[in-house]
């Protein structure tokens, strides 16, 4: 937002001077003023900014203040009254929700409209709980809540219940078979609002991406007992591609949380079905696994087909299809074909970062090597001094590897220039 105002203002300044210049006419310089002095009026100022915060902090503790007041003296009130105070948080919501739609207010007020009411619907469910004692589990009360927060969500577009509610989603994730399907249903509520959000246009694309990633963990608590490698090289694929594709634009590191630890999390799941005897082990099938595999699936053609001139795009696929073959054999079998295929992508990164000129490649491909010795080393009874002298020779292959390779670049870029 501060870029988009920086710019838009530096516009401005320059309007007058190509109205002069005679590069644009009067009446275009007008209306382009226009134009943009209403784009700028949508950007929240640090004043706007600086004000809510304070707001919300006064509205806070004087919240507080009348709720230590009303717990000392909750039990004194009948039923239909605490009911009734409990409603004052909701029903404040609703009018300032009515009153965002009716105006058409702008983002800060759907952001605290969506939340409040939100917030409402939560403390007036919590109240009628404890009031009629009703029972059940921390889950069964935030299932209900996100439910109530899907139309408020959609409804003002909200991120920042987004981030909310991603979180309390992963928060009920708790890996626990019983809750699959209700942890199914909220996370994939939650899916069309990041595909529109993460679109190129999205001033919250960059922040979209890191929720993606909480909700993409949640769906994939479902396959966690039945067979979670299948899922999370899915998981993978898709992150890497898209990881890539941002990547191409040249985006900063904190703007890219897709590109690193897709690679990462896959050098890790390789290393750990080469070596454990218990990674590939899967039990009963239930009908969401096939559903959280099957949207998965569904999503990785499409970003396939984004990608298909790609290296890394045939590199996931098979990846996906190898790490498949553990429905038919749970452990020698799939051991030494992750090997095989750890060390022979090993290579074809490497070999493609050096021709492609690529550092991301080489030393994505000289990592799964060195994990993959590394892994081998600690798997056979070798002494410790062949160890160390393992990993002397090969830290020293590395790092004359990289220094090569960097050498290389520059002898190219000079030729170029």
């Amino acid at each position: 937002m501060a870029g988009k105002k920086s710019n838009i203002n530096w516009l401005l300044k320059e309007l007058p001077f190509l109205r002069e210049k005679g590069i644009i006419s009067a009446e275009a310089a007008e209306n382009l003023e226009k134009h943009y002095q209403a784009e700028l009026d949508k950007v929240p100022s640090m004043q706007k900014i600086f004000s809510l915060i304070v707001g919300i902090i006064g509205i806070v503790m004087i919240a507080g203040g009348v709720i230590l007041f009303l717990n000392h003296n909750w039990d004194m009130f009948p039923k239909v009254v605490r009911i009734g105070i409990a409603a004052i948080p909701l029903f404040c919501g609703a009018v300032i929700s009515y009153y965002t739609i009716l105006n058409e207010k702008g983002v800060l007020w759907r952001e605290a409209s969506a939340v409040f009411t939100s917030t409402g619907a939560a403390v007036l469910a919590g109240v009628i709980s404890q009031i009629y004692h009703i029972g059940g589990e921390f889950s069964d009360f935030m299932f209900m809540i996100l439910l109530l927060s899907v139309v408020p969500l959609y409804l003002f577009r909200s991120i920042g219940l987004a981030t909310l509610y991603a979180c309390f989603t992963f928060s009920v994730s708790n890996w626990n078979p019983s809750d699959r399907w209700r942890v199914l249903l909220v996370a994939l509520l939650l899916v069309p609002f990041l595909i529109y959000y993460l679109q190129a246009k999205s001033p919250y694309k960059v922040w979209c991406r890191y929720i993606a990633i909480l909700n993409a963990v949640a769906l994939f608590s479902i396959s966690a007992s039945v067979y979670s490698p299948l899922t999370a090289a899915i998981f993978i694929g898709i992150f890497m591609l898209g990881g890539l594709e941002i990547e191409d634009k040249h985006e900063g590191f904190f703007r890219n949380p897709w590109f690193v630890p897709s690679f990462v999390l896959a050098i890790i799941m390789l290393a750990s079905g080469s070596s454990s005897e218990y990674f590939f082990k899967f039990r009963e099938i239930h009908w969401t696994y096939w559903t959280v595999a099957g949207l998965a699936a569904a999503a990785f053609a499409f970003m396939f087909y984004r990608n298909q001139k790609r290296f890394e795009s045939f590199w996931c696929l098979l990846f996906i299809i190898l790490t498949a073959g553990g429905f038919a054999d749970e452990n020698f079998v799939m051991r030494i074909i992750y090997n095989v295929f750890m060390g022979l992508s090993g290579i074809a990164f490497m070999r493609n970062g050096f021709v492609y000129k690529s550092f991301a490649g080489f030393n994505i491909g000289a990592l799964m090597i060195c994990v993959l010795v590394a892994c081998r080393f600690f798997d056979k009874d070798i002494g410790l001094l062949y160890r160390s002298l393992g990993f002397i020779l090969l830290g020293s292959a590395f790092v004359t590897a990289n220094v090569i390779f960097a050498r290389r670049n520059k002898e190219v870029k000079n030729e170029e220039a």
